[in-house]
Protein backbone atom coordinates (compact mmCIF):
# COMPACT_ATOMS: atom_id res chain seq x y z
CA UNK A 1 0.00 0.00 0.00
CA UNK A 2 1.22 3.31 -1.09
CA UNK A 3 0.31 6.16 1.38
CA UNK A 4 0.18 9.73 -0.50
CA UNK A 5 -0.38 13.00 1.86
CA UNK A 6 -3.09 13.95 0.61
CA UNK A 7 -4.91 10.96 2.24
CA UNK A 8 -5.12 8.94 -1.60
CA UNK A 9 -3.57 5.26 -1.52
CA UNK A 10 -2.74 2.96 -4.24
CA UNK A 11 -2.87 -0.79 -2.75
CA UNK A 12 -1.55 -3.54 -5.30
CA UNK A 13 -2.32 -6.94 -4.68
CA UNK A 14 0.00 -10.02 -6.59
CA UNK A 15 -0.97 -13.54 -6.52
CA UNK A 16 1.63 -15.57 -5.46
CA UNK A 17 2.56 -18.59 -7.11
CA UNK A 18 1.33 -17.41 -10.71
CA UNK A 19 3.19 -16.96 -13.82
CA UNK A 20 4.17 -14.37 -14.73
CA UNK A 21 3.45 -11.89 -12.00
CA UNK A 22 2.20 -9.26 -14.33
CA UNK A 23 -0.70 -11.05 -15.15
CA UNK A 24 -2.10 -11.58 -11.61
CA UNK A 25 -1.26 -8.33 -10.72
CA UNK A 26 -4.43 -6.05 -9.28
CA UNK A 27 -4.40 -2.34 -8.07
CA UNK A 28 -6.97 -0.50 -6.40
CA UNK A 29 -6.97 3.37 -5.01
CA UNK A 30 -8.96 4.98 -2.62
CA UNK A 31 -8.75 7.29 0.47
CA UNK A 32 -7.53 6.75 3.92
CA UNK A 33 -8.29 8.16 7.08
CA UNK A 34 -7.56 7.55 11.05
CA UNK A 35 -10.60 7.89 13.45
CA UNK A 36 -9.77 10.05 15.74
CA UNK A 37 -8.21 8.45 19.22
CA UNK A 38 -8.26 5.25 17.39
CA UNK A 39 -5.26 2.83 16.04
CA UNK A 40 -7.11 2.06 13.05
CA UNK A 41 -6.70 3.19 10.24
CA UNK A 42 -9.17 2.94 6.73
CA UNK A 43 -9.04 2.52 3.15
CA UNK A 44 -12.02 3.59 1.56
CA UNK A 45 -12.06 2.21 -2.08
CA UNK A 46 -14.49 3.27 -4.72
CA UNK A 47 -13.59 0.38 -7.02
CA UNK A 48 -14.28 -2.14 -4.53
CA UNK A 49 -17.03 -0.63 -2.93
CA UNK A 50 -15.68 -1.21 0.20
CA UNK A 51 -14.00 -0.09 3.44
CA UNK A 52 -11.18 -1.98 4.84
CA UNK A 53 -9.53 -1.60 8.74
CA UNK A 54 -5.81 -1.75 9.76
CA UNK A 55 -4.69 -1.85 13.14
CA UNK A 56 -1.70 0.57 13.31
CA UNK A 57 1.12 -1.63 15.77
CA UNK A 58 3.85 1.06 15.82
CA UNK A 59 4.81 2.90 12.93
CA UNK A 60 6.48 -0.72 11.07
CA UNK A 61 3.11 -2.93 11.22
CA UNK A 62 -0.13 -2.83 9.99
CA UNK A 63 -2.74 -5.58 10.91
CA UNK A 64 -5.62 -6.50 8.90
CA UNK A 65 -8.87 -5.98 10.64
CA UNK A 66 -12.56 -8.22 10.57
CA UNK A 67 -15.73 -6.61 10.26
CA UNK A 68 -15.97 -6.37 13.73
CA UNK A 69 -12.46 -3.88 14.01
CA UNK A 70 -10.45 -7.13 15.76
CA UNK A 71 -7.18 -7.81 14.22
CA UNK A 72 -6.63 -11.29 12.57
CA UNK A 73 -4.31 -12.94 14.99
CA UNK A 74 -2.23 -14.75 12.05
CA UNK A 75 0.66 -13.02 10.53
CA UNK A 76 -0.52 -14.11 7.00
CA UNK A 77 -2.85 -11.27 7.47
CA UNK A 78 -0.25 -8.66 8.67
CA UNK A 79 1.15 -5.89 6.61
CA UNK A 80 5.17 -4.94 7.82
CA UNK A 81 6.13 -1.76 6.32
CA UNK A 82 8.33 -1.83 3.27
CA UNK A 83 11.64 0.12 3.47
Amino acid sequence: IDFKSDSTYKKSMVYMGKEPIFDYTFSTRGRWFVRPGDQILFLDSLQEKKVQAFEIVGDTLLKMCDSGLRPYASPRYWLPKVM
